[in-house]
């Protein structure tokens, strides 16, 4: 996603350099140097705000997600009930300048949450707190069932709040490492193949998604349709560090979406503003139809497209640059 990939990487390579992990000076300067511009343009994130309880019910393209140009009063965490069982999340850019989507699905046995953020501190957003009451208000306070967190991928802007729920009861944390995905899902020809995560009279399918990051996911929801795809597809700069991958899980996720009869494309993010009726700047939607998958598979698959930039509506995709991937890879090297 550019700039916003490279901090990402940027900062996590600057937090090992400061923890004592032996690293090149040069590889220390270009990360600290990176993170510190990114700190700078995202001074406002010392904001707290600990209201969490704004909640609606409806179509998930008519919900106005927080965005704001001033910070002093806007919320940092956006939870919205699209059902009963399903709830989306998403920590405002007045909490981090990714503004990430998290996703808790509820079975009638144990729930489910996807990606926890980019947000630790929990002074600043308790996402324990608020995953916890939100369980609470569904299921009956004596027996609420155990919480699986998973992740699209690894990087930070989709798993910092993993720290606020390690070592609680109840709580199992899949680690977003390459050994810990594997484990879980021993496919033996990966990237094909699927898991099943069972709720209770609700499904979730799990399916590697490599591409914009070697241990991508995605999932499918068998209660509300949605394919979740992290920053595989989303309405905004889809940065991919193996092209070749990429096409193929456009491909797995087309004929995904085909047979089981997908709703929307929900993605990590959303980057793309677009004008609307009144002439005012707003975000575009989150919710992606299922065509618009069709046409990247027939233009870039179909026709096995070389690695460029190309333009589908409010998302685009290309290749990541050199020192994006430099970064990425070095990152994964320090943490396998």
């Amino acid at each position: 996603m550019g700039m916003r990939t490279l901090g990402k990487a940027s900062h996590d390579l600057a937090l090992k350099c400061s923890r004592g992990l032996q690293v090149t000076m040069v590889l220390c300067i270009i990360t600290l140097v990176t993170a510190c511009a990114v700190s700078r343009a995202n001074g406002q994130q010392t904001v707290v705000n600990s209201d969490h309880s704004f909640t609606l019910t409806g179509d998930i393209n008519h919900y106005l997600w927080t965005f704001s140009d001033s910070c002093k009063q806007a919320k940092l965490l956006d939870i919205f009930h699209v059902s009963e069982r399903s709830v989306i999340l998403r920590q405002t850019h007045c909490a981090h300048n990714e503004a990430p989507f998290m996703y808790l699905l509820m079975g009638d046995d144990r729930a489910l949450l996807i990606d926890t953020g980019a947000v630790t501190q929990q002074n600043k957003i308790d996402l324990h707190a608020v995953v916890k009451t939100l369980l609470a208000q569904h299921y009956s306070k004596s027996s609420q069932p155990p919480l699986r967190i998973i992740h699209t991928h690894s990087h930070s802007d989709h798993t910092a709040g993993d720290q606020q729920f390690l070592n609680q009861p109840g709580i199992d944390v899949i680690a977003p490492s390459k050994a810990a995905v594997r484990a879980l899902f021993p496919i033996a020809d990966w990237p094909q193949g699927e898991q099943i995560i069972e709720l209770g009279a609700r499904q979730v399918s799990v399916f590697p998604g490599p591409g914009h990051h070697p241990e991508a996911l995605f999932f499918h929801d068998s209660e509300t349709g949605w394919l979740i795809t992290g920053d595989t597809f989303f309405p905004g700069r889809i940065s991919v560090e193996n092209w070749a991958a990429f096409l193929d899980t456009i491909k797995r996720m087309a004929a995904v979406s085909r047979s089981r009869s997908v709703t929307a494309l929900l993605g990590g993010h959303i980057e793309t503003r677009v004008t609307a009726a009144d002439g005012k700047s707003q975000e575009a939607a989150l919710a992606l139809p299922p065509a618009l998958l069709y046409q990247v598979e027939e233009r870039l698959v179909n026709n096995a497209a070389k690695a460029g930039k190309y333009t589908f509506g409010s998302l685009y995709i290309e290749p990541e640059g050199f020192l994006q991937k430099w970064l990425g890879r070095t990152y994964r090297w320090l943490n396998p």
